[in-house]
């Protein structure tokens, strides 16, 4: 007997089971609909948490005020860094020095180096792939036409 037979032989019983689920899932979601409304009613909701920007208020103007002065743009930086590890530029910065001949690991708190080298690292990954995409486009632009 083949799968096919069998199907068509117990068609009859396929279709029970099939109901029989659909059944237990709309009882499911009941179930699940009256716990939520009790939770509601009793003021016991889970409340929605939101982003943390904190790490963010805490670093957002580290490039502008240690970096920019002497590094005009985050790309030229990631390019001339190129793609590295996060460790190395984390070190890299660290012993880095600034205008007044200080390392920024004096300056800075490691929370704000670690931005500034994820920072790099991300500009320099964006910077690779938008090479690779303008590569790709110039290879269709004269390779495909349509």
């Amino acid at each position: 007997m083949s799968w096919r037979d069998f199907v068509q032989n117990n068609k009859k019983y396929w279709m029970e089971y099939l109901a029989g689920l659909v059944y237990f899932i709309l009882l499911l979601m009941m179930a699940m609909g009256v716990a939520l409304l009790i939770a509601f009613l009793s003021g016991n909701m889970p409340e929605a948490q939101g982003q943390d920007f904190s790490t963010h208020r805490e670093t957002k103007n580290v490039w502008v005020a240690h970096c920019a002065s002497c590094h005009s743009s985050h790309q030229q930086l990631s390019q001339r860094t190129g793609i590295r590890t996060e460790q190395y530029l984390f070190n890299y910065i660290y012993e880095h020095k600034d205008g007044n001949d200080r390392k920024f690991g004096d300056i800075l708190p490691g929370g704000e180096i670690q931005f500034v080298s994820r920072f790099i690292l991300i500009s320099a990954y964006l910077d690779l792939l938008e090479d690779q995409m303008r590569q790709v486009g110039d290879h269709l632009r004269k390779n495909i036409q349509l």
